[in-house]
């Protein structure tokens, strides 16, 4: 049976080692050695009853991938003309997302600031800037698309807003690429 303390320390280890290879993916870049306190260091998670180790930005990717999958589903709803489900199915997406923003994406992007202002031209800033910009625009605009929908009696009204929901998908596609790349720059690569 494990301890409090085996489990602060199999934390700590845990830290370490991210930390570790968030330095090693730094120094592959052609970077000079640089403090890795911006990245999330004190957000890994560790699996009490197995070896295994899962950190904040493994679950986040996961989660980023099945909300996009919600907006698949919404757009099947929207083909069947089940114009309710469809709403309600991006709201949800709109909802979860908004949760990741607040609980991981916009901390992890703050605690990157430094790195981004003292490397603006690496790979791994570029792509965060670039994620942090299209992924905000697509949730502020997904906010907006919701919020207008439930405010309205009638389904005709989102009719006139198809071309700003393509764009908010698309916007939203290219922050979750993005994101996908900031993740294996940052934890693969």
């Amino acid at each position: 049976m494990r301890t409090s303390s085996d489990k602060l320390q199999s934390e700590r280890s845990a830290v370490f080692a991210f930390k570790t290879l968030c330095e090693t993916t730094l120094q592959h870049c052609g970077e000079s050695r640089v403090k890795v306190k911006y990245f999330i260091s004190k957000k890994a998670i560790v699996k009490s009853d197995d070896a295994m180790s899962y950190s904040l930005p493994q679950i986040n990717l996961a989660f980023q991938i099945v909300i996009f999958a919600l907006l698949f589903v919404s757009l099947y709803f929207k083909q069947r003309r089940k114009f309710l489900l469809h709403g309600s199915a991006v709201s949800i997406a709109v909802i979860l997302n908004i949760v990741s923003f607040i609980w991981v994406m916009g901390p992890s992007l703050l605690n990157m600031q430094e790195f981004i202002s003292n490397m603006p031209t690496n790979k791994i800033a570029i792509t965060a800037i670039g994620h942090g910009i299209f992924g905000t625009t697509a949730v502020i605009l997904g906010v907006w698309l919701v919020v207008s929908w439930g405010l309205r009696s009638s389904v005709k009204t989102c009719a006139g807003k198809k071309k700003l929901m393509r764009v908010t998908l698309v916007l939203w596609f290219l922050s979750l690429v993005l994101g996908i790349l900031l993740y294996a720059f940052l934890y693969v690569i």
